[in-house]
């Protein structure tokens, strides 16, 4: 059985830990973004910045020790976030903010730097002190989903290959167990059997990258282990707020998690199965190239096609998008006009925001 054919069932056992949840909280569903660090001055980021957390295994965050929380906690100084790829945290906010405007986030920076700005080693113990953080402040701030795009394909020669800890396992499985998805870059290394740690840990939603509806030359993706895919070139905001352009299993892994929380946002009284469930309603066939998908049989999810070609299942933001306001609003509502406006914006925006005019039921498209 695949991953998501496990998880299906897993959920289903464990409906009513999720069932049993506050549906409506006094925090917007928020999404934890876990990275190298931040550049808060950007107004883009800043409006939507919920709180900011410093986990290293070093003593560099800004309060000179290992730990910090509170404001600046994701901050560097100003002459090194732009060196050593310091300002991929930037990057990987701007695209989940992108891609869903009204998204409240958390930014947990977990890669340490030196004095001169050289990169820091982070151990597997420092990403798992972050996501039990976020399992401890889960109420707190209503966290619905993590973003992940910090990986390695240091992996076994075996069949199983990925390097497994019952450390990573357990923080990751105690988060899905509560409906919050751990969303994890697949990896950039044209591997199309195996995907990087800790994407390859079964508890955790690994996501690949498509380009032009095919899955990206570069992206990594295992048919048994992969379950979302998503776009994966955009234009970003990087440190200083310039735009760049931007490509990476990275940028569809903060894609998804932006999806997943917008879902989450706009239907709060979705389980973790039901979230699951309308992403795959308005997922996509796309081709998998020589990649062997084995489905089981009666098993079916958004990688599992019992079709002789392998497909891989993506999910863009227009098809959210159009099935959120086709649940938003009822069909007598809406006029073919404004449906034909609503498609034509859909199509030519790169955002279409689509929910933005609710109340002006005669244009949908952003100004």
């Amino acid at each position: 059985m695949t991953k998501l054919g496990n998880r299906l069932v897993t959920l289903a056992l464990t409906a009513a830990i999720c069932i049993n949840q506050p549906a409506f909280a006094e925090s917007a569903p928020t999404m934890a973004i876990v990275d190298t660090a931040l550049d808060t001055s950007i107004p883009e980021i800043k409006n939507n910045l919920v709180y900011e957390v410093c986990i290293l295994d070093w003593n560099s965050c800004p309060n000179g020790s290992s730990f910090m929380e509170g404001t600046g906690a994701s901050t560097m100084p100003k002459a090194l976030i732009n060196l050593n790829g310091f300002g991929h945290g930037t990057q990987m906010t701007s695209t989940a903010i992108r891609t869903y405007p009204k998204l409240q986030f958390v930014f947990i920076r977990i890669i340490a730097n030196s004095s001169s700005g050289a990169r820091l080693s982070t151990s597997e113990e420092t990403i798992v002190r972050a996501l039990d953080w976020v399992y401890k402040n889960k109420d707190r701030f209503n966290f619905v989903s993590i973003g992940l795009a910090q990986s390695h394909h240091q992996l076994r020669s075996t069949k199983q290959y990925c390097p497994l800890s019952t450390r990573s396992s357990e923080a990751i499985r105690r988060l899905l167990n509560v409906g919050i998805p751990l969303f994890v870059a697949s990896g950039n290394n044209n591997d199309k059997d195996r995907v990087s740690w800790p994407a390859c840990i079964p508890e955790a939603m690994a996501v690949s990258a498509i380009t032009n509806q095919t899955i990206s030359r570069y992206s990594n993706f295992d048919p048994q282990l992969s379950d979302f895919a998503a776009i994966g070139e955009m234009k970003v905001m990087n440190v200083g707020g310039n735009i760049t352009s931007a490509s990476g299993t990275s940028i569809a892994t903060h894609v998804m998690a932006a999806l997943w929380t917008q879902v989450r946002v706009e239907f709060p009284g979705f389980t973790f199965q039901e979230t699951l469930e309308f992403l795959n309603s308005v997922s996509t066939e796309v081709s998998v190239g020589n990649a062997k998908l084995a489905c089981p049989q009666g098993v079916t999810g958004l990688l599992c096609d019992r079709g002789e070609s392998p497909k891989l299942r993506w999910v863009s933001a227009d098809a959210l998008n159009l099935e959120i306001f086709r649940r938003t609003f009822s069909s007598n509502e809406i006029s073919k006009a404004t449906w034909e406006e609503l498609i034509r914006c859909n199509l030519l925006e790169e955002r279409p925001g689509l929910l933005r005019s609710q109340t002006s039921k005669n244009r949908f498209c952003p100004n």
